[in-house]
Protein backbone atom coordinates (compact mmCIF):
# COMPACT_ATOMS: atom_id res chain seq x y z
CA UNK A 1 0.00 0.00 0.00
CA UNK A 2 0.94 3.29 -0.89
CA UNK A 3 1.33 6.39 2.23
CA UNK A 4 -2.13 7.48 1.11
CA UNK A 5 -3.89 3.90 0.82
CA UNK A 6 -2.56 3.07 4.49
CA UNK A 7 -4.09 6.42 5.80
CA UNK A 8 -7.35 5.52 3.83
CA UNK A 9 -6.99 1.54 5.46
CA UNK A 10 -6.74 2.89 8.37
CA UNK A 11 -10.10 5.04 8.26
CA UNK A 12 -11.92 1.48 7.00
CA UNK A 13 -10.67 -0.06 10.38
CA UNK A 14 -11.88 2.48 12.19
CA UNK A 15 -15.30 1.92 11.13
CA UNK A 16 -15.41 -1.29 11.51
CA UNK A 17 -14.79 -0.74 14.85
CA UNK A 18 -17.61 1.70 15.58
CA UNK A 19 -19.72 -0.81 13.66
CA UNK A 20 -18.56 -4.16 16.15
CA UNK A 21 -19.21 -1.72 18.99
CA UNK A 22 -22.56 -0.99 18.19
CA UNK A 23 -23.36 -4.83 16.56
CA UNK A 24 -26.68 -5.05 19.25
CA UNK A 25 -28.17 -1.44 17.37
CA UNK A 26 -27.13 -2.10 14.33
CA UNK A 27 -28.59 -5.89 14.36
CA UNK A 28 -32.26 -4.33 13.70
CA UNK A 29 -31.53 -2.74 10.84
CA UNK A 30 -31.33 -5.41 8.03
CA UNK A 31 -29.92 -2.98 5.52
CA UNK A 32 -26.34 -1.93 7.88
CA UNK A 33 -26.11 -5.66 9.36
CA UNK A 34 -25.85 -6.91 5.59
CA UNK A 35 -23.62 -3.66 4.41
CA UNK A 36 -21.37 -3.98 7.29
CA UNK A 37 -20.94 -7.56 6.83
CA UNK A 38 -19.93 -6.96 3.01
CA UNK A 39 -17.25 -3.97 4.08
CA UNK A 40 -16.20 -6.64 6.62
CA UNK A 41 -15.19 -9.38 3.75
CA UNK A 42 -13.63 -6.45 1.47
CA UNK A 43 -11.84 -5.21 3.84
CA UNK A 44 -10.19 -8.84 4.68
CA UNK A 45 -9.87 -9.08 1.12
CA UNK A 46 -7.53 -5.95 0.83
CA UNK A 47 -5.23 -7.35 3.60
CA UNK A 48 -4.92 -10.58 1.97
CA UNK A 49 -3.61 -8.35 -1.50
CA UNK A 50 -1.38 -6.06 0.48
CA UNK A 51 0.36 -9.07 2.12
CA UNK A 52 0.40 -10.91 -1.65
CA UNK A 53 1.56 -7.92 -3.08
CA UNK A 54 4.97 -7.62 -0.20
CA UNK A 55 5.77 -11.17 -0.18
CA UNK A 56 5.88 -11.43 -4.70
CA UNK A 57 8.21 -7.96 -4.55
CA UNK A 58 10.30 -9.46 -1.68
CA UNK A 59 10.21 -13.08 -2.81
CA UNK A 60 11.56 -12.24 -6.20
CA UNK A 61 14.07 -9.84 -5.48
CA UNK A 62 15.74 -11.82 -2.58
CA UNK A 63 15.50 -15.13 -5.05
CA UNK A 64 17.36 -12.85 -7.95
CA UNK A 65 20.49 -11.04 -5.40
CA UNK A 66 21.21 -14.20 -3.70
CA UNK A 67 21.69 -16.11 -7.21
CA UNK A 68 24.05 -12.98 -8.71
CA UNK A 69 26.13 -12.74 -5.54
CA UNK A 70 26.93 -16.73 -5.46
CA UNK A 71 27.58 -17.17 -9.88
CA UNK A 72 29.21 -13.47 -9.45
CA UNK A 73 31.45 -15.09 -6.89
CA UNK A 74 32.11 -18.84 -8.75
CA UNK A 75 33.15 -16.94 -11.94
CA UNK A 76 35.56 -13.98 -10.64
CA UNK A 77 37.04 -17.88 -9.03
CA UNK A 78 37.41 -19.03 -12.59
CA UNK A 79 38.38 -15.89 -14.59
CA UNK A 80 41.09 -15.33 -12.27
CA UNK A 81 42.32 -18.53 -12.81
CA UNK A 82 42.18 -17.77 -16.95
CA UNK A 83 43.65 -14.22 -16.13
CA UNK A 84 46.65 -15.53 -14.74
CA UNK A 85 47.14 -18.41 -17.33
CA UNK A 86 46.49 -16.08 -20.33
CA UNK A 87 49.43 -13.89 -18.86
CA UNK A 88 51.68 -16.30 -18.57
CA UNK A 89 51.10 -17.57 -22.04
CA UNK A 90 50.76 -13.98 -23.12
CA UNK A 91 47.39 -14.77 -24.30
CA UNK A 92 46.52 -10.96 -24.81
CA UNK A 93 42.88 -11.35 -25.83
CA UNK A 94 42.04 -13.80 -23.27
CA UNK A 95 43.81 -11.55 -20.74
CA UNK A 96 41.63 -8.79 -21.12
CA UNK A 97 38.48 -10.91 -21.34
CA UNK A 98 39.35 -12.46 -17.96
CA UNK A 99 39.83 -9.10 -16.71
CA UNK A 100 36.34 -8.70 -14.29
CA UNK A 101 36.12 -6.98 -10.88
CA UNK A 102 33.21 -7.24 -8.46
CA UNK A 103 32.60 -3.99 -7.93
CA UNK A 104 31.92 -4.29 -11.85
CA UNK A 105 30.07 -7.38 -12.42
CA UNK A 106 27.69 -6.00 -9.50
CA UNK A 107 26.95 -2.35 -11.10
CA UNK A 108 26.33 -3.96 -14.71
CA UNK A 109 23.24 -5.28 -16.13
CA UNK A 110 21.92 -8.70 -15.95
CA UNK A 111 22.58 -9.33 -19.92
CA UNK A 112 26.10 -7.87 -19.35
CA UNK A 113 26.50 -11.02 -16.14
CA UNK A 114 25.10 -13.39 -18.40
CA UNK A 115 27.60 -12.63 -21.27
CA UNK A 116 30.60 -12.63 -19.58
CA UNK A 117 29.93 -15.45 -17.69
CA UNK A 118 29.00 -17.49 -21.03
CA UNK A 119 32.52 -15.85 -22.45
CA UNK A 120 34.66 -17.46 -19.27
CA UNK A 121 32.81 -20.56 -19.52
CA UNK A 122 33.64 -20.95 -23.10
CA UNK A 123 37.15 -19.68 -22.77
CA UNK A 124 37.96 -22.12 -19.66
CA UNK A 125 36.48 -24.81 -21.65
CA UNK A 126 39.15 -24.56 -24.60
CA UNK A 127 42.03 -24.14 -22.46
CA UNK A 128 40.92 -26.67 -19.47
CA UNK A 129 44.16 -29.23 -20.37
CA UNK A 130 46.81 -26.50 -20.47
CA UNK A 131 45.18 -24.85 -17.20
CA UNK A 132 44.43 -28.20 -14.86
CA UNK A 133 48.51 -28.57 -14.52
CA UNK A 134 48.68 -25.59 -11.96
CA UNK A 135 44.95 -25.73 -11.31
CA UNK A 136 43.53 -29.09 -11.11
CA UNK A 137 40.05 -28.10 -9.76
CA UNK A 138 39.27 -26.37 -12.95
CA UNK A 139 36.68 -29.02 -14.10
CA UNK A 140 34.72 -29.16 -11.05
CA UNK A 141 34.88 -24.97 -10.56
CA UNK A 142 33.61 -25.42 -14.32
CA UNK A 143 30.75 -27.48 -14.01
CA UNK A 144 29.83 -25.39 -10.67
CA UNK A 145 29.92 -22.14 -12.93
CA UNK A 146 27.36 -23.83 -15.63
CA UNK A 147 25.24 -24.48 -12.57
CA UNK A 148 24.92 -21.69 -11.29
CA UNK A 149 24.62 -19.99 -14.72
CA UNK A 150 21.47 -21.79 -15.33
CA UNK A 151 20.02 -20.72 -11.62
CA UNK A 152 20.78 -17.01 -12.50
CA UNK A 153 18.93 -17.26 -15.92
CA UNK A 154 16.05 -18.97 -13.62
CA UNK A 155 15.73 -16.37 -11.20
CA UNK A 156 15.84 -13.91 -14.24
CA UNK A 157 13.18 -15.55 -15.78
CA UNK A 158 11.45 -16.01 -12.34
CA UNK A 159 11.81 -11.97 -11.69
CA UNK A 160 9.79 -11.15 -15.22
CA UNK A 161 6.73 -13.68 -14.13
CA UNK A 162 6.79 -12.23 -10.54
CA UNK A 163 6.59 -8.98 -12.29
CA UNK A 164 4.02 -9.85 -13.88
CA UNK A 165 1.89 -11.43 -10.94
CA UNK A 166 2.56 -7.93 -9.03
CA UNK A 167 1.24 -5.76 -11.28
CA UNK A 168 -1.70 -8.02 -10.94
CA UNK A 169 -1.98 -7.43 -7.45
CA UNK A 170 -1.39 -4.04 -7.90
CA UNK A 171 -4.32 -3.90 -10.28
CA UNK A 172 -6.52 -6.54 -7.59
CA UNK A 173 -5.36 -3.49 -4.88
CA UNK A 174 -6.37 -0.33 -6.41
CA UNK A 175 -9.67 -2.01 -7.54
CA UNK A 176 -10.22 -3.62 -4.11
CA UNK A 177 -9.81 0.28 -2.38
CA UNK A 178 -12.72 1.85 -5.54
CA UNK A 179 -15.17 -1.26 -3.68
CA UNK A 180 -14.82 -0.23 -0.51
CA UNK A 181 -14.99 3.07 -1.29
CA UNK A 182 -18.01 2.10 -3.06
CA UNK A 183 -19.77 0.83 0.01
CA UNK A 184 -19.10 3.45 2.19
CA UNK A 185 -19.91 6.35 -0.01
CA UNK A 186 -23.13 5.05 -1.82
CA UNK A 187 -24.61 2.17 0.82
CA UNK A 188 -22.81 2.87 4.50
CA UNK A 189 -23.66 6.66 4.68
CA UNK A 190 -26.88 6.90 3.54
CA UNK A 191 -27.92 3.87 5.82
CA UNK A 192 -26.23 5.66 8.78
CA UNK A 193 -28.06 9.03 7.87
CA UNK A 194 -30.97 7.01 8.06
CA UNK A 195 -30.36 6.68 11.93
CA UNK A 196 -29.55 9.90 12.86
CA UNK A 197 -32.84 11.01 14.77
CA UNK A 198 -32.58 8.27 16.65
CA UNK A 199 -29.26 7.58 17.36
CA UNK A 200 -27.24 10.38 17.29
CA UNK A 201 -23.99 8.74 19.38
CA UNK A 202 -23.70 5.84 16.82
CA UNK A 203 -23.96 8.48 14.03
CA UNK A 204 -21.27 10.89 15.57
CA UNK A 205 -18.83 7.85 16.25
CA UNK A 206 -19.34 7.07 12.83
CA UNK A 207 -18.05 9.75 11.73
CA UNK A 208 -15.51 10.95 13.75
CA UNK A 209 -14.00 7.48 12.53
CA UNK A 210 -15.03 8.55 8.75
CA UNK A 211 -12.18 11.33 8.70
CA UNK A 212 -9.03 9.78 6.81
CA UNK A 213 -5.58 11.04 9.29
CA UNK A 214 -2.68 11.28 8.18
CA UNK A 215 -0.36 8.36 10.14
CA UNK A 216 2.57 10.23 9.29
CA UNK A 217 6.01 8.60 9.29
CA UNK A 218 7.91 8.15 12.72
CA UNK A 219 11.37 9.34 12.91
CA UNK A 220 13.82 6.96 13.46
CA UNK A 221 16.38 7.77 16.54
CA UNK A 222 19.23 8.79 14.33
CA UNK A 223 16.57 11.67 13.04
CA UNK A 224 15.43 12.00 16.51
CA UNK A 225 19.37 12.78 18.13
CA UNK A 226 19.82 15.10 14.58
CA UNK A 227 17.06 17.37 15.73
CA UNK A 228 17.62 17.80 19.23
CA UNK A 229 21.65 18.63 17.75
CA UNK A 230 19.98 20.86 15.90
CA UNK A 231 17.80 22.59 18.13
CA UNK A 232 20.63 22.71 20.36
CA UNK A 233 22.77 24.80 18.17
CA UNK A 234 20.12 27.09 17.57
CA UNK A 235 19.89 27.75 21.16
CA UNK A 236 23.68 27.92 21.16
CA UNK A 237 23.63 30.58 18.53
CA UNK A 238 20.87 32.60 20.20
CA UNK A 239 22.96 32.97 23.63
CA UNK A 240 26.23 33.45 21.69
CA UNK A 241 24.32 36.48 19.64
CA UNK A 242 23.11 38.23 23.09
CA UNK A 243 26.56 37.54 25.04
CA UNK A 244 28.22 39.14 21.57
CA UNK A 245 25.38 42.08 21.86
CA UNK A 246 26.24 42.78 25.74
CA UNK A 247 29.69 42.53 25.00
CA UNK A 248 30.01 45.41 22.36
CA UNK A 249 27.07 47.34 24.96
CA UNK A 250 29.71 46.90 28.02
CA UNK A 251 32.37 48.13 25.65
CA UNK A 252 30.58 51.32 24.69
CA UNK A 253 29.65 52.12 28.54
CA UNK A 254 32.37 54.30 28.84
CA UNK A 255 32.39 56.13 26.28
CA UNK A 256 28.26 57.00 26.92
CA UNK A 257 29.80 58.29 30.00
CA UNK A 258 32.59 60.55 28.51
CA UNK A 259 29.59 61.93 26.16
CA UNK A 260 26.89 62.31 29.04
CA UNK A 261 29.46 64.07 30.92
CA UNK A 262 30.05 66.37 28.37
CA UNK A 263 26.44 66.85 27.87
CA UNK A 264 26.00 67.68 30.87
CA UNK A 265 29.16 70.28 31.00
CA UNK A 266 27.93 71.87 27.75
CA UNK A 267 24.40 72.22 29.48
CA UNK A 268 26.00 74.15 32.29
CA UNK A 269 27.71 75.79 30.47
CA UNK A 270 25.50 76.96 27.92
CA UNK A 271 23.13 77.80 31.77
CA UNK A 272 25.82 79.67 33.04
CA UNK A 273 26.86 81.72 29.77
CA UNK A 274 23.03 82.36 29.60
CA UNK A 275 23.03 84.09 33.34
CA UNK A 276 25.98 86.09 32.86
CA UNK A 277 24.27 87.03 29.62
CA UNK A 278 20.79 88.47 31.83
CA UNK A 279 22.76 89.56 34.59
CA UNK A 280 24.28 92.10 31.62
CA UNK A 281 21.44 93.21 30.43
CA UNK A 282 20.07 93.94 33.75
CA UNK A 283 22.49 95.99 34.83
CA UNK A 284 22.10 98.09 31.94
Amino acid sequence: MTKKEKNKYSMYKSLMTVLDENREKIKNSEGLKTVSAELAEVIGKLSEIDNRYKNISKGATSGKYNSKATLIAALLKTANVLYVYAKRTENFPLKEQSDLTESGLKKGRDNELLQKTKTVIENAGQNTGEITPFHKDINNDLKNLKELLTVFEGSINNQSSKSTEKQASREALTEAFKKTDDIIKDELDPLIELIRAVDIDLYNQYYAARTIKDLGVKKSKVESEKSKEEEKKKEENVESAKSKVESEEKKKEPFKEIVKEKAENTADQAVKENAEETAGTVEN
